[in-house]
């Protein structure tokens, strides 16, 4: 973490808590406009505290007005970090569980047999994992694309653990994105195409 620009937003952040705390202490409590500035100063380092703790000191200097609005938001990842807190997932590496998930598969592809569409079909999955969020591969030209003037539109949903809701169209994947199950359609409608003419 950059330790430089963490502590010099939370020295702003006290900084203000403690003047407003001797202006309290003092008799002179803040009006409620002038109470909530001082707090939105306050909690506007610390934000940015958080969410600029990985950042390289001249990429925070650079910061453009609209990082400079969005950084001092609070943190929507809070959530999401103390769950893997708590979890023990924390960045950690989890060897077991790993292991455990890696014979699950070996387990499933020796369960598929013979079947060579199916089991070239699973290891294409785990290829694809392999590369999982990794620059993305060379895809072919599609050359000249026909669209139809109708398409059936469905919405699917995923598993409850997984909890993916999503609208897919006729042709395409059920594959859910999040977690690769097989999305389950509930809805179908057909929807004719209008072509927008280019300006």
């Amino acid at each position: 973490m950059n330790s430089e620009i963490i502590k010099s937003n939370i020295s702003e952040a006290r900084e203000e808590l403690e003047k407003l705390e001797r202006r309290i202490a003092s008799g002179d409590c803040p009006e409620e406009g002038e109470f909530f500035v001082m707090l939105q100063h306050a909690y506007h380092h610390l934000n940015f505290a958080w969410n600029i703790r990985e950042m390289p000191t001249e990429r925070y200097a650079s910061m453009t007005d609209e990082e400079f609005n969005e950084w001092g938001k609070f943190p929507l990842d809070m959530d999401e970090y103390l769950f893997h807190l708590e979890s023990g997932e924390k960045g950690e590496e989890r060897p077991d569980e790993v292991e455990s998930l890696l014979e699950a598969i070996r387990s499933r592809f020796t369960s598929l047999g013979p079947n060579k569409c199916r089991r070239e079909s699973f290891l294409a999955h785990l290829r694809s994992l392999g590369r999982w969020e990794a620059d993305g591969g060379i895809y072919p030209d599609p050359g000249k694309v026909t669209f139809p003037e109708k398409i059936h539109i469905s919405f699917a949903v995923c598993n409850e653990e997984c909890g993916v809701r999503e609208f897919i169209v006729d042709g395409s994947t059920q594959e859910c994105q999040r977690c690769g199950d097989l999305m389950f359609r509930t809805e179908v409608a057909e929807y004719q195409f209008l072509k927008k003419e280019q300006d």
